[in-house]
């Protein structure tokens, strides 16, 4: 299933988040912005503005991988 802009996600712990140092986001819930799993690119993902900010941001690239629908 693709996921769609806007589609409310939440996020799971993953290697991938791990190794990009954003394990604490784990549990946050947020909203696809950008699909970033086109072919060809390596690190592939979303752009999620979460529900609430981290480190003053809201929006966070999140891997695929740590990325599931929000039932």
């Amino acid at each position: 299933a693709m996921m769609k802009g806007n589609d409310k996600v939440l996020i799971i712990p993953s290697k991938e988040l791990k190794e990009i140092q954003l394990s604490p986001l784990a549990g946050q819930t947020g909203l696809i912005v950008e699909d970033l799993t086109f072919n060809g690119r390596k690190n592939k993902g979303y752009m999620i503005m979460l529900d609430e900010e981290y480190l003053g941001e809201s929006i966070w690239f999140i891997p695929a991988q740590s990325i599931q629908y929000e039932k």
